[in-house]
């Protein structure tokens, strides 16, 4: 009988713990803040804060955690909307507790498109690094999200790692600054591939010739460029 033992290192056993203590401490947080608000709640005879401020800290959150966890931290809230207003009539409680639930279900949709753009991107920056060839994408900011690894010899080490930074400074710095942030929003508007209008420049200036295509729509909407030096 064949027995595999899958023995994984401390490294790899730590890195899948960081998310699970990052979700533990964000519940903590949640149920921490929202006992505080109650408590607070509780030295103020004529106001309710604890359905609006649960809210705001709701929706904040649905910007940087997965819909999961959001969908968690809503139910955490909840408890607390609900334990706030236990002293209301029954009408104000089924108001407040609908529009606290209809807002968490937003939040958590919130959340899902976030999560898909992230995912997107992720997957969208595995492939780009993987092409042999020089490519990069940027998203409408202008900020590089993906680029293959044979981009590093035509940037040189000065924007290593190049993801993170702005495309227009990495290859368009030697263009007027009033000029260039229109080019580039110009491109990013563009339908099919198309041979960019001008020479981008790389390590030591040299000049680059590039193609450029735009992929997906709305939040998701990315410019791919490919990178050659002249010969």
């Amino acid at each position: 009988m064949n027995t595999q033992i899958n023995l994984q290192s401390p490294g790899k056993l730590a890195g899948k713990a960081a998310p699970m203590l990052s979700s533990v401490a964000i519940y903590a947080a949640t149920t921490l803040f929202g006992t505080l608000i109650l408590l607070l709640d509780e030295s103020l005879l004529d106001v309710v804060i604890t359905p609006m401020l649960g809210l705001w800290w709701l929706m904040g959150v649905a910007f940087f955690r997965r819909p999961r966890e959001v969908a968690i931290i809503g139910l955490i809230l909840l408890v607390c909307v609900l334990s706030s207003l236990l002293r209301e009539s029954i009408g104000t409680i089924v108001v407040r507790s609908a529009s606290f639930i209809i807002s968490s279900i937003l939040a958590v949709l919130l959340a899902r498109q976030k999560s898909q753009a992230a995912d997107r991107y992720m997957q969208i920056s595995r492939i780009i690094k993987s092409v042999p060839a020089n490519v990069v994408a940027a998203d409408e900011q202008g900020t590089i999200i993906a680029a293959s690894d044979m981009v590093v010899e035509l940037i040189g080490e000065a924007y290593q790692p190049v993801c993170g930074h702005v495309f227009t400074d990495v290859f368009m710095h030697h263009i007027q600054p009033a000029a260039v942030l229109s080019i580039y929003r110009e491109w990013f508007q563009r339908s099919g591939r198309f041979d960019c209008d001008l020479d981008l420049v790389g390590h030591d200036n040299k000049p680059l010739k590039a193609t450029a295509e735009c992929c997906g729509s709305g939040d998701s909407r990315i410019l791919v460029v490919m990178l050659q030096a002249h010969q």
